[in-house]
């Protein structure tokens, strides 16, 4: 029976020597993180041009009554506002006053109350009131006033109540007769829409070509400045992929000013334009606030050679368009990733299945990190891992992710491998229920683990098989090499 154990314990020996055999090798070294340019200094000194994004808040002066120059909201100081006295309870222009040799009197009162919404405003309309000014708003005269013995004193407003004519700019009894009378036309008030002057004018034409000059009036208006358009676009990414490769850009834009944007569309332009594809409605309308997707595709040409390309993008709309620049790195292909499973095999563990090619014909080092992203973009889980791949080879690997047991729910696993020679990442969504069946001793066990198992456990039977056959000859190891001496 101690010849039967001997034998078994051999057979045991030779299924350990092949699993040493199946996992010796080296370690790998060197993990290099490929940079991005997050501030403004590393990014002029990799050549790159750094953008500072801005936005433009318009505001208005409401509740202004009455705005000449400006608008104040509060005022804190006396206003002195001549509102004109006379002898006698006549009227009078104060230029004809004087003309008629009689005295034009002038007294203030003054204001000292706050003043709210700018409803006494003559000169300025602030928000502050610094200073405390004297208008002369209004007067009186005394003496001789307007009437019909005193044309002279008459204006155009009041020439006709008194029972004169005007004409050629004073108040007259009659008017000379003509033989052409003007018939004047105007035209409607320009510009349109009050401007930053704030003065409106209209010109007056003789219809009847009296031979009396065009005549141009002017009137003030109250300027208000226009909202501007405004619109504002997500940064994009640079972007590293090989010939061939393409990648989808998901980009959004907003706008916000406080104007209705029409007629926008999504454009690409530069150099290397024909390598973006967009596959939108093609010209949308984007009200204030709202944001609208222009998402699109970068397809790299097979025979592109390797470098940094610049490539650019842009929504132009009828008021106003944005324009984003981003690099992408063409890089030839040196490592195959590929990822075979992602599962939860415990509360605690997610189990990922990977394997990993050589292209270049020559041993790599690799150093990979696998990440699971949460819905906020935020990290919840991550395991490093280094790995060694002889030239031309591929390998399949396992990699256990331990967890929080509460984690589950729609994720994204990110895998970001590199070696002296190569960089890049994977991204794949996963969702993560409760643990996959099954028994969990098996959980970290590869395909080709679960080979060298079976070649051990073959061993161990065929040896069991043996051993019997042995006992039930009533021979042992012994007898039958003494046979094989005799023969």
């Amino acid at each position: 029976m101690r010849k039967e154990i001997s034998f078994l314990v051999i057979a045991a020996i030779i299924a350990l020597g092949i699993i040493i055999v199946y996992y010796w090798g080296g370690q790998p070294t060197g993990f290099f993180v490929f940079d991005e340019y997050e501030n403004q200094t590393a990014c002029e000194d990799a050549g790159y041009v750094w953008e500072n994004l801005t936005a433009q808040n318009c505001t208005a002066i409401v509740d202004c009554t009455l705005c000449v120059v400006g608008c104040k909201t509060n005022c804190t100081e006396c206003i002195d506002v001549v509102i004109g006295e006379c002898v006698e309870n006549i009227t009078l222009s104060e230029n004809y006053c004087e003309d008629a040799n009689y005295t034009w009197w002038e007294t203030t009162e003054q204001n000292c109350t706050d003043i709210v919404n700018c409803t006494l405003c003559v000169v300025g309309c602030k928000t502050n009131c610094t200073s405390c000014e004297t208008i002369i708003i209004s007067g009186r005269c005394t003496g001789d006033v307007c009437d019909s013995d005193n044309l002279n004193l008459c204006v155009e407003t009041n020439c006709t109540e008194a029972g004169g004519h005007w004409y050629d700019g004073s108040c007259q009894e009659s008017v000379p007769s003509l033989t052409c009378v003007p018939s004047w036309n105007c035209s409607t008030w320009t510009p349109e829409i009050c401007p930053s002057s704030e003065t409106q004018t209209k010109t007056c034409k003789d219809l009847e070509n009296c031979g009396v000059e065009k005549r141009v009036e002017n009137r003030t208006c109250t300027y208000t400045q226009a909202p501007m358009p405004s619109l504002n676009a997500d940064n994009i990414e640079n972007l590293k992929l090989n010939p061939g490769a393409s990648s989808e850009i998901a980009w959004n834009v907003i706008n916000s000013g406080k104007v209705f944007l029409s007629s926008c569309s999504f454009e690409a332009s530069g150099d290397y334009a024909e390598w973006i594809s967009f596959a939108g409605d093609g010209i949308t309308d984007i009200g204030i606030g709202n944001t609208a997707n222009f998402n699109f595709s970068v397809n790299v040409p097979e025979e592109i050679e390797e470098g940094e390309y610049a490539l650019s993008v842009i929504v132009r709309c009828s008021q106003v368009y944005v324009s984003k620049q981003f690099v992408l790195q063409v890089e030839t292909k040196k490592l195959e990733f590929d990822l075979i499973a992602a599962d939860r095999t415990r509360l605690d563990k997610v189990r990922i299945i990977y394997s990993l090619g050589e292209l270049t014909g020559e041993a790599q080092d690799v150093a990979l990190k696998f990440l699971l992203i949460g819905a906020g973009a935020e990290e919840v889980a991550f395991i490093e891992e280094n790995r060694s791949l002889k030239a031309n080879a591929t390998k399949e690997f396992t990699a256990n992710m331990p967890i929080n047991e509460s984690l589950e729910g729609e994720l994204e696993l990110v895998i970001n491998y590199n070696s002296e020679i190569y960089s890049s990442s994977v991204r794949e969504p996963i969702v993560l229920g409760a643990p996959i069946g099954g028994a969990a001793i098996f959980e970290d066990i590869g395909t080709g683990e679960i080979a060298i198992i079976v070649i051990v456990l073959v061993s161990l039977v065929l040896a069991l098989f043996v051993v019997k056959k042995i006992r039930s000859s009533g021979k042992t190891l012994k007898t039958l090499f003494q046979r094989k001496k005799e023969v």
